[in-house]
């Protein structure tokens, strides 16, 4: 069902002006969405296919999913893939209510890859701008945490970021500076004593 289903994807995807072949891909993406799970790898290994219109609708679809491709998607971050890595990392972004959690609980994964990519995410996912993608779809799903006023858990991110300037790996702990920076725009360094400090004087600013 799987294969049949890509091949609609293939053929009949989104294009900026709307014709026939949007309603034969809607149906393909509800189709997908519908099997769920066992779908999620597929999609994720459609991220590198080789036609582009499949690397993109399977990317919108994978963020329709929600919470059962966070995993998976955290997952790619570990792997030297630049292209699937961004990929993974646009979707997380415009699907931070779900992902954030998850992204938090990545920080503590045993791959310093992988810690730092989470790194760098946790900080553009706290900055409140929307994430821009190829897609219009995209572009309206980024705008719609804005527009609804997504409350994040920024006091957490800080803490675990903080908590990061301790990691093992140094590239690490300058991914957990940048961010750092970008979300408080202080600037204590790699400085973990003056940082906790800080973030204990000033916690209620970023509580929800």
């Amino acid at each position: 069902m799987i294969p049949n289903v890509f091949g609609l994807l293939g053929n009949n995807i989104y294009r900026e002006s709307p014709s026939v072949s949007t309603s034969v891909s809607l149906e393909a993406q509800k189709a997908l969405i519908k099997i769920g799970k066992p779908a999620v790898k597929p999609l994720i290994n459609a991220l590198n296919n080789d036609d582009y219109n499949i690397r993109q609708v399977s990317s919108l679809i994978l963020l329709k999913m929600g919470e059962l491709a966070v995993k998976p998607l955290i997952s790619l971050l570990n792997y030297d893939n630049e292209h699937n890595s961004e990929l993974a990392e646009m979707i997380l972004i415009n699907m931070l209510e779900i992902s954030e959690p998850y992204l938090i609980s990545a920080l503590s994964n045993p791959a310093p890859l992988l810690r730092s990519q989470t790194a760098k995410i946790l900080g553009k996912n706290s900055v409140k701008k929307p994430y821009l993608y190829f897609y219009y779809d995209f572009v309206s799903a980024g705008f719609f945490y804005e527009k609804h006023g997504l409350k994040r858990n920024v006091s957490t991110i800080i803490k675990s970021l903080i908590d990061s300037l301790n990691d093992e790996n140094k590239i690490v702990r300058i991914s957990a500076q940048n961010s750092l920076k970008l979300i408080t725009k202080e600037n204590f360094g790699m400085d973990y004593i003056k940082w906790r400090k800080w973030f204990d004087q000033n916690i209620k600013q970023f509580s929800i």
